[in-house]
């Protein structure tokens, strides 16, 4: 038929629900609309990303601040090359030479890691990628990591070989060579900060979606998963021919499932919470003007007497269903919370009356029940209604009822025990008939946040690793930069310098680093917010809590990572440095 409303009921607009079908032009490959293959999990991946870069940068910033106090230790090897003979340029070469090999050897252990960590995320999925399959380590990953290689390796080894080619030489071939150090100070201290900065913009990204998430588990669900069963069966319509037929079967395993042992509840529903998405049913009030009736809509499910009993979903008001709810009895509904609120505000729906769709008959509403988040905790629960199974029938009385369900059994013990007797109880009604989706409903709910905490574990880890990065930078520079000052230290002690003064020095300059460095990352990390607000919940992308305890903890570790080279410069012997400057 075609998809059109129909001209007689201009005024019905349930059940449109479609899926779209599309052909590409000759040429063209899913390539070129990758929005739509990878939907909701593109921006993860862009962030996921970007954090990858920004770690990269860090770790070749502390290599670059090692090529920068390597070539000033190998100052005066290289003079007397240049000395000797050797061009500006050839030393250049050797020098990049020698930062390419390092690259290369860092690219190739790189790309080992990065194959069996693939091999694993992929087995997982744990972010439901779609055409996850297609992951692997081909050609075009390979050569990306080779240009990336190639790249860090000359952009970091570039500076410190020139640097240390055009040197003056006569200072470096002095004697004492004290005065032969080249001005990369201030390069090594802007690579410094430069660490820390995309530090912070890490850490807070991991706190950020931490307390997200830890919000996120907050919620209220709606219902009790602790326990829960969640089996899933179709009766076969070629079978089970009419309405009446289905629901008896129905009736018939549940009863049986209830008798288990170590069951407490037992019922089945049509789309389960968390793991299915409900589509919308229009509906009619009674007492409504024609003029009122469009846009009134509510979810729905049909759900088997035991339902809520067994999901652990408070009823607010009135009751459920019961085995007295039959197709020959009055037609019943139950709704949820917000539906309540969104079409009898101040009021009490009990015992108001509805009709869904093209039915026109009149359902009694019987109870309401605690709103649940259908559809993610991450989303609001909208307005639901649900139909007695013994009482729905898709179209006249003798239509067929649902044939598919998912059941959902409270155990005493572990859920997943009662396995064997949720498959018994199915079969005893029909050995034909198949069990598909055995999971708890602990599982259910863990699987319906497995992207957030993906997300929140990968950016801990980087910020981490981050964090380790900038620490060890940090430390590296203050240590070389004690070593440097070993004369001044000597004189500063020997002029009667207190104790306390050399380490206060010492972890100042470190201070000052991690100062700096904290402030332009938290700038750029509140700038860049809007990135990776859609992956909050419940949270600011710029939250002063999260940006205070993140400057908090960096600038502890960079103090700390200041402190050990501090206190080694407190046992420097003046007498010592005096005589060997």
């Amino acid at each position: 038929m075609p998809l059109a409303l129909p001209p007689n009921d201009p005024q019905q607009r349930g059940n449109h629900g479609v899926s779209a079908i599309g052909r590409l032009k000759a040429g063209v490959t899913l390539a070129t609309a990758p929005s739509e293959v990878f939907g909701d999990v593109r921006p993860a991946l862009l962030m996921l990303f970007l954090a990858v870069g920004a770690v990269l940068l860090i770790a070749c910033a502390n290599v670059g601040n090692l090529h920068l106090a390597r070539s000033e230790t190998r100052q005066k090897e290289i003079a007397i090359r240049v000395v000797l003979g050797t061009g500006r340029w050839q030393v250049v070469r050797q020098l990049l030479t020698e930062s390419m090999i390092l690259s290369g050897f860092g690219g190739a252990l790189g790309i080992a890691l990065a194959w069996a960590l693939t091999r694993g995320l992929v087995a997982l999925d744990p972010l439901k990628i779609p055409r996850v399959q297609d992951i692997a380590i081909d050609g075009r990953v390979l050569a990306f990591t080779a240009v990336i290689s190639t790249v860090t390796g000359v952009v970091f080894g570039i500076v410190p070989a020139l640097q240390s080619s055009t040197a003056d030489l006569q200072p470096v071939l002095k004697a004492g060579g004290r005065d032969s150090r080249v001005a990369t100070g201030w390069l090594r201290r802007v690579l410094i900060v430069s660490e820390i900065a995309a530090s912070v913009v890490l850490v807070a990204a991991a706190m950020l979606l931490a307390r997200s998430f830890a919000r996120l588990l907050d919620v209220d669900a709606g219902f009790n998963a602790a326990h829960v069963l969640t089996p899933r069966t179709t009766l076969p319509p070629t079978q089970y021919t009419n309405g009446k037929a289905m629901a008896v079967a129905y009736a018939d395993i549940q009863r049986r499932m209830r008798e288990s042992p170590g069951v407490e509840a037992a019922g089945a529903v049509t789309g389960l919470p968390l793991a299915s998405t409900r589509g919308d049913w229009s509906l009619v009030i009674e007492g409504d003007a024609p003029t009122s009736r469009i846009g009134r809509a509510a979810d729905w499910q049909v759900v088997t007497p035991g339902y809520f009993e067994a999901m652990g979903t408070t009823v607010r008001a009135g009751r459920t269903f019961t085995d007295a709810d039959r197709a020959d009895t009055l037609p019943v509904i139950v709704i949820n919370e917000s539906m309540a609120r969104k079409y009898w505000p101040g009021q009490t729906p009990l015992g108001r009356r509805l009709t869904m769709g093209p039915n026109d008959r009149w359902i009694t509403i019987v109870g309401v029940v605690a709103d649940v988040h259908h559809r993610g905790l991450d989303m609001d629960a909208r307005p639901e209604m649900y139909r007695p199974h013994m009482q729905f029938r898709f179209g006249e009385a003798d239509a067929l009822a649902v044939p598919t369900m998912t059941w959902v059994v409270r155990t005493s013990g572990d859920p997943l025990a009662a396995t064997s007797y949720a498959r018994a109880a199915i079969r005893a009604v029909d050995p034909g008939l198949g069990v598909s989706d055995i999971a708890t409903m602990e599982q259910v709910l863990t699987d319906s946040t497995s992207d957030r905490r993906l997300n929140m574990l990968l950016f801990t880890l980087l910020g981490g690793l981050a964090l380790a990065l900038a620490a060890v930078g940090v430390y590296g520079v203050v240590a070389y930069s004690v070593t440097q000052r070993t004369h001044e230290i000597g004189v500063r002690m020997a002029i009667g310098a207190r104790p306390a003064d050399v380490p206060r020095m010492v972890i100042g300059e470190g201070g000052r680093l991690a100062v700096t460095g904290v402030l332009i990352g938290s700038a750029i990390a509140i700038a860049g917010g809007r990135l990776i607000r859609g992956l909050l919940f419940n949270v600011s992308a710029t939250d002063p809590l999260t940006f205070a305890g993140v400057a908090i903890g960096l600038l502890t570790v960079t103090l700390f990572a200041s402190y050990i080279p501090a206190r080694r410069a407190t046992q420097v012997d003046p007498m010592t440095a005096l005589r060997e400057s």
